[in-house]
C-alpha cells in the first residue's frame, strides 16, 4: 500500500509523504495481521530453529557492554571513531 502510495506520488508529482506518515500509516494498518503474526512467533518460537536464533541472539547481546566498551576506548583516539561509537550507542539501546 505504502509503496504504491510512493509510485503514485512520484507519478503525479505530489510530494512523498513522511518517514512519520509512512510508519503511522503501517501502525494504523498492523490490526487485521496480528493474530497472523502472533500465530507465526509462537510457531518458530517451538521449533529447534527459532530457540537456536533465539539462544544465538542472546548470547550476541551478552558480550555487546565488552564490544561497546572497546569501541569507547578506541573512540577516544579519533574525532570519526568517537563519532561512530556514539552512533552504535544509539542503534544498541534503541534511542532512535
Amino acid at each position: 500500500m505504502l509503496l504504491v502510495s510512493l509510485k503514485l506520488s512520484f507519478v503525479s508529482g505530489a510530494p512523498i509523504p513522511s518517514i512519520d506518515d509512512a510508519v503511522a500509516t503501517v501502525q494504523s494498518n498492523v490490526a487485521p495481521f496480528q493474530p497472523l503474526i502472533t500465530a507465526a512467533k509462537e510457531a518458530v518460537e517451538q521449533t529447534d530453529l527459532g530457540k537456536a536464533v533465539k539462544e544465538g541472539i542472546d548470547h550476541f547481546f551478552e558480550g555487546m557492554p565488552v564490544f561497546m566498551n572497546a569501541l569507547d576506548a578506541v573512540g577516544d583516539l579519533h574525532p570519526f571513531i568517537g563519532g561512530a561509537s556514539i552512533s552504535i550507542h544509539v542503534c544498541m539501546q534503541g534511542d532512535w
